[in-house]
């Protein structure tokens, strides 16, 4: 990397933790502490989860995320799934029950999952090593993000978890990034930025920043041409 580069700001999702892998120990996971607090069976709680985690794109496309406004749509979005799944449990939807699904049990049950991808932990070390500051740029909840780069054991690498709580936007474009480089104290110039949605990455190359597309399955065609294309980050060392 040039001498001048500072910072890396990774994705989550597809980046450094493997969806396929989570899937099953999340949902697993989640409806033992579900049933725990709340009562009904495991298998109900398995199915209602799996069913709602199937819609949440629909609950995604209603949404409007754009702007200032973006993350209270957002936040409205993901409080209704949760009435939506107590519902669908035949329980009541008391707010004690909503604000600890929504802001307590996403971390509680990513601490319990270790899902990130093999060559992921020696890639952070690595980049440790060279004295970069390392950081994560999520479309996620923070709370969400930390629990799963916990149950990683990556999470000491990253100096700031990004995400639409705390930067103030939903949608990752050029403010989120902006807002993210603002906190950091740095200029885009001294910023890499490594994610796997084309948009993501031409957002962050229109403002300066260094950009890594992570292509695990080969058949995205980046918008902005990122600056590399990467398949895996045994491969990032390389291209920064």
């Amino acid at each position: 990397m040039s001498g001048k580069h500072r910072a890396v700001l990774f994705d989550v999702h597809g980046v450094l933790i493997d969806d396929k892998k989570l899937y099953s120990t999340y949902l697993k996971e989640q409806a033992r502490l579900q049933s725990e607090r709340l009562g009904g069976s495991l298998a109900h709680w398995s199915r209602v989860n799996a069913q709602m985690m199937e819609r949440w794109p629909d609950y995604w496309r209603r949404l409007n995320l754009k702007g200032e406004k973006g993350l209270e749509e957002l936040w409205r979005g993901m409080r209704q799934m949760a009435v939506d799944t107590l519902e669908q449990m035949g329980m009541p939807a008391s707010e004690p029950d909503i604000e600890w699904m929504l802001k307590e049990l996403p971390y509680e049950v990513g601490r319990l999952c270790r899902a990130s991808y093999p060559e992921v932990p020696e890639c952070l070390a690595r980049l440790k090593e060279q004295g970069l500051i390392q950081c994560v740029a999520s479309s996620a909840i923070s709370i969400h993000t930390r629990g799963l780069l916990e149950g990683s054991g990556i999470e000491g690498y990253f100096a700031f978890i990004f995400g639409p709580d705390n930067i103030g936007l939903a949608e990752k474009g050029q403010g989120y990034y902006r807002r993210a480089l603002n906190q950091m104290g740095l200029g885009p110039e001294e910023c890499a930025v490594v994610d796997d949605s084309p948009h993501s990455i031409a957002a962050a190359k229109d403002i300066g920043l260094r950009t890594v597309l992570v292509d695990r399955a080969g058949k995205l065609e980046p918008l902005g041409a990122a600056d590399f294309i990467i398949h895996g980050l045994d491969e990032l060392a390389k291209a920064l």
